[in-house]
This record gives structure tokens, C-alpha cells and sequence, in this order.
């Protein structure tokens, strides 16, 4: 009888191991294993548009530099001409390369603040829908023929038509409602993203009714310098304005107190 206990003292369980702590008498064990999660549809979405957005801002910079040798031949890549770009070239894609980055920083601080709501993060892809991803389709076809390489054209169209295809695929989850605000009920916060709403649409307005003659004034060139390919950059300059102050206005419709702070805080920032 003791040697038939001591083999099956002896001999292995049949029970898989599982990955649980040590717990007192009387306490259940706690299951220590961690699992990845899954990206959610909205979150997939964002990181796509993210990274697009990432990509051009790096290419624009190879060819903000004017006074670069290399950045005047990088600059080719975006314009169809048949010599180097001029330095007024190169002056309109620095602008275009800063705007970028104001406006890839508030929607990647929008984004982080949505993350861990997918309703709200898909309201937010709604947003980038209308702006910027139709205004660059309009801008690609409105554009004259030669004023960019057609391998650009075809890029940024295809991107653009395939951000359109990712956002809708998404809807599945549903969209953030509104937030009611009372006007008694206007914060000092909330006035602060009205007031960048407002500075925003401003900079807009002043931009499209100076067009970018106004602005190449700022470079020291004369208007004969100007070329296709810089008016079309110049047109997403706007775009970016566009997206500043959609940025603004979501965060005062769908943050709550304490995002809209943050929010505020990070994009003054």
C-alpha cells in the first residue's frame, strides 16, 4: 500500500500549468498572464492616417531648406519643371513643412486623449474625413496639369481615396454624440478653444483672400517667381490651417471638462 502511494505521489499531473501567484488560505489565485490587445477599428484607422500624414512631413522636409543644394533637387520630386526649383520654390514647401507639423501635433494630442474611447476616436476619423482628406482630392483635380509630377499626383490621390475606404470601414462602431453646452455654462477653457476656432478660421480667411502672392512676399520674391507647383503647396498650407481649427472645434464639442484642459494645455503647447 506505501509503494502505490509514493508512485502516484511520484507520478506528473495531467493538468496544464497556468500562470497564477501565491495567494493566502481562503483567497482565490489571480491569474497573472497578460494578454495584447487588439487594435479596435477606429484605433487602426487613426494610426494609418497618422503615419500618412508622418510620411509627407518627412518628405516635405528634404526640401525646406532653400539654401541646400540637396534641397533644391529634393524639391523636384513635387514639382514638374524642367530645371531646379527656384528658392521660392523651396520657401513654400518650408511653410508647407511647418504647417504639417502644427497640425500632425494637434491631431496626434486629439488622438492620445480619444484613445481609450472608440466612439469618440471614430467622430474624431470623421473629422480628418472632411478635412483633410476631401480638400486634398479637391486640390489634386482642381490643380493645373503640370504644376506637379504625376507620380505625386497619383500618390497622394491613392492615399487619399484609401483613407476614405479605411474611415468607412469602420463605422461599425458607432460615433461620440455631442456635448450640450450651456451658455452660462462657458468656461474659461472652453472659451480658450472657441477663441482658437475663431484665430484659426482668421488665418484662413486672410490667407485665401491674399492668395499666395500675399505670402511670397516673405520669401523676397516678386510674383513672377511664383509657380504652379508653389500655388498648389500653398493650397495645402491652408489645409493645415483647416485642420487646426477642426481640432479646436472637436475638442469644445466632444471633450469633457478635463480632456478639453488637457487638450488646450498640450496644443498651446
Amino acid at each position: 500500500m506505501g509503494s502505490k502511494k509514493l508512485k502516484k505521489r511520484n507520478q506528473p499531473s495531467s493538468k496544464p500549468l497556468q500562470n497564477k501567484s501565491h495567494t493566502n488560505d481562503g483567497e482565490k489565485p489571480v491569474d497573472t498572464t497578460t494578454e495584447l490587445k487588439r487594435l479596435s477599428a477606429p484605433q487602426l484607422t487613426t494610426c494609418i492616417l497618422l503615419a500618412i500624414g508622418i510620411t509627407y512631413i518627412v518628405e516635405f522636409s528634404r526640401a525646406a531648406d532653400a539654401n541646400n543644394e540637396y534641397s533644391l533637387s529634393a524639391c523636384m520630386l513635387y514639382y514638374k519643371t524642367g530645371a531646379e526649383c527656384t528658392p521660392v520654390d523651396a520657401y513654400f514647401i518650408g511653410m508647407k513643412y511647418r504647417s504639417g507639423m502644427l497640425s500632425a501635433t494637434s491631431v496626434l494630442v486629439t488622438a492620445l486623449l480619444s484613445w481609450d474611447n472608440p466612439p469618440l476616436l471614430q467622430r474624431l476619423n470623421l473629422f480628418l474625413l472632411g478635412t483633410p482628406i476631401f480638400p486634398t482630392i479637391a486640390i489634386l483635380f482642381g490643380s493645373a496639369e503640370d504644376a506637379i509630377v504625376q507620380y505625386q499626383r497619383m500618390r497622394i490621390g491613392l492615399m487619399a481615396l484609401a483613407m476614405v475606404l479605411v474611415v468607412y470601414t469602420s463605422k461599425n462602431v458607432g460615433v461620440a454624440p455631442i456635448l450640450k453646452h450651456k451658455l452660462k455654462e462657458i468656461s474659461g477653457v472652453n472659451s480658450g478653444l472657441l477663441m482658437l476656432v475663431m484665430v484659426r478660421m482668421f488665418e484662413i480667411y486672410t490667407a485665401m483672400s491674399t492668395g499666395v502672392e500675399g505670402y511670397s512676399t516673405f520669401g523676397g520674391s516678386s510674383d513672377k517667381d511664383i509657380t504652379d507647383g508653389s500655388r498648389v503647396v500653398f493650397d495645402f498650407v491652408i489645409v493645415d490651417m483647416a485642420i487646426s481649427m477642426i481640432i479646436s472645434l472637436f475638442s469644445f464639442l466632444y471633450f469633457d471638462e478635463v480632456k478639453r484642459r488637457s487638450s488646450l494645455f498640450l496644443i498651446g503647447v
